[in-house]
């Protein structure tokens, strides 16, 4: 007979002795009605006094509850920065965020452990921490901005410490980690910081600053001064003097919801409780959305956010930077991710986190080889590469580069499950007709023949027979544009107003063959782009197959998910 367990435990013993022993009870799956009888719910004390258990009646005073609190960490203009007996830097840091968890703090004289002092034990989250870069566009020198080329990217690693909000006295351990580059010709070793933010005075042996506290508005000025040690490059530890202190001086707004709230306990019971244990939930997969502010990025990040197992940990863009990526989406509830232009920054603090992540690229055929190499596998993680006319040449280049590192990567030729379905069925067709024709439209004139007509003729190619022989050879261009080498023909119009259609027609005589296939909104790409994202966190590399063209693979890759 299988055995069920519980813990009652009783919050009176709780609060006066320091050490308890709860009884655990076993019940039967099947208990017997004729013996079963109601009995009193009993705990036993340090000296295994069993005692019976009946409402406690708490005092009459007012208590402060004790409840998770959240806060907002925005930064503004006219901060500080300094290095070595360097000048202070001018730096700007509007846009800047951050959010995380609050405590209240029990007060440690009181007997009684639901009473706080106005201090909360604040813990934000790093993945959603963004500083903004020092760079040209927030930072200053001596009067003037920094060269273009120099950047210095700021990747926070942990903040956390105390917030005092009857004093205002803030109190926050930061470590960061600051990688200064100049262009792609130099990036240098990142300096580690690890300092307190604090309200108060920070003084190093070179360096100091005072801060000022939180008052009622959410307005302080936080102060750190750290010592930063040498990298093991030359040129960075003689250029700023290394080791030496660093300072800095962020203004700042801190804002508590809701705030602790305050309530009378008066003829309020305590019952005793059973608890239970459950197993822990799964890790959600971060994926992060390089391109965000594109119309397929800003579905994508709705799509992400509403699908289950995953969640949208970062957007990178160069437009709408430091706005809040739900807003931009037109969500109901902001993201509290705001958008950066630093994918380096954005990978830097996710990769601190254990949960398995994914980037999802958008951006252009000349980057995502960089995006990929350089970024999103020198961080551990894995890519779902959707750009349309990505080269052969790039594909095959990442293929050997994440053989080589064993990281996957899904570079999806389409992520539309109807176009999947299209190319299914032409493929099925294709051995029983001997004319075929592709006819598209798109609403915007482009690079033609698309992407979607290219996959669909280099599908049916090779495939042991010749289309369209009583004209292959013609050069009429009214009869379209021969791809490859066994005739299939591809027509492309221009039809604004219209959405993007894509047709096959296959014809033998007295018959005629249509598959179509029409795209009227971009949202029909999401469930090819969710199913992608769980698909890469599966793959090791990109699956390669010299016998047969390489989309084709990835045509497989990507249909063998649903």
């Amino acid at each position: 007979m299988m055995n069920y367990q519980a813990q009652i435990l009783n919050p009176s013993i709780l609060h006066k002795k320091p050490h308890i022993c709860a009884k655990t009870t076993h019940f039967p799956t099947n208990p017997d009605p004729k013996l079963h009888r109601p009995s009193p719910l009993t705990a036993h004390n340090a000296v295994n006094q069993q005692q019976t258990v009946s409402p406690v009646a708490v005092n009459d005073t007012e208590m402060s509850r004790i409840d998770v609190i959240n806060v907002k960490l925005k930064t503004l203009e006219d901060c500080k920065l300094g290095i070595s007996r360097y000048p202070d830097f001018q730096y700007d840091a509007r846009g800047g965020s951050g959010s995380g968890r609050g405590t209240p703090v029990s007060d440690n004289s009181s007997d009684d452990p639901l009473n706080v002092n106005g201090e909360v034990y604040v813990e934000f989250d790093v993945s959603k921490l963004y500083i903004p870069a020092v760079s040209t566009a927030t930072t200053k020198f001596l009067g003037l901005p920094l060269p273009p080329f120099v950047k210095i990217a700021v990747v926070p690693e942990m903040l956390s410490g105390k917030i005092n909000q009857d004093s205002g006295q803030v109190d926050l351990n930061l470590k960061a980690k600051f990688f200064f580059s100049m262009g792609s010709i130099y990036r240098a070793a990142p300096l580690a910081v690890d300092t307190v933010l604090t309200s108060e005075e920070a003084t190093g042996d070179i360096r100091r600053g005072s801060g000022v506290r939180l008052n009622k508005q959410g307005l302080c000025t936080l102060v750190g001064v750290a010592r930063v040690e040498r990298i093991g490059d030359f040129f960075m530890d003689s250029f700023l003097s290394l080791p030496s202190e660093c300072l800095a001086c962020l203004r700042a707004t801190i804002s508590f919801h809701p705030k602790i709230k305050t309530f009378n306990p008066k003829n309020v019971n305590i019952f005793p409780y059973v608890s239970c244990s459950m197993q822990p939930t799964q890790t959600n997969i971060k994926v992060i959305v390089n391109g965000a502010a594109k119309e397929i990025g800003r579905a994508a990040v709705v799509a992400i956010t509403k699908a289950r197992g995953m969640e949208v940990a970062g957007a990178v863009d160069s437009h709408f930077i430091g706005e809040d990526v739900g807003k931009i989406c037109n969500m109901e509830d902001a993201l509290e991710i705001p958008i950066m232009n630093d994918i380096t920054m954005v990978l830097g603090s996710i990769s601190q986190s254990k949960a398995p992540a994914v980037v999802v690229d958008f951006t252009d055929p000349s980057t995502v080889y960089d995006n990929v190499k350089q970024k999103a596998t020198a961080f551990g993680m894995k890519s779902v590469v959707y750009v349309p006319r990505i080269k052969m040449e790039t594909i095959s280049a990442l293929s050997d580069f994440c053989e080589k590192a064993s990281m996957g990567c899904l570079v999806a030729p389409t992520l539309s499950i109807g176009s999947i379905l299209l190319q299914q069925a032409a493929i099925s067709a294709s051995f029983h007709y001997n004319n075929v024709e592709i006819v598209e439209s798109r609403s915007n004139p482009g690079d033609f023949p698309s992407q979607d007509a290219m996959q669909i003729a280099n599908n049916i190619t090779n495939l042991g027979h010749v289309y369209n022989r009583e004209d292959i050879s013609t050069d009429i261009k009214a009869r379209g544009e021969v791809v490859g080498e066994d005739g299939v023909r591809v027509h492309s119009l221009v039809l604004p107003g219209l959405p993007s259609s894509t047709s096959v027609n296959f014809s033998r005589p007295g018959e005629v063959y249509t598959i179509k296939h029409d795209i009227v909104d971009v949202q029909c790409l999401m469930p090819g782009l969710i199913l992608a994202i769980r698909k890469v966190v599966r793959l090791k590399v990109i699956s390669r197959n010299s016998s047969i063209d390489y989309s084709k693979t990835l045509f497989s890759a990507l249909l063998a998910m649903h």
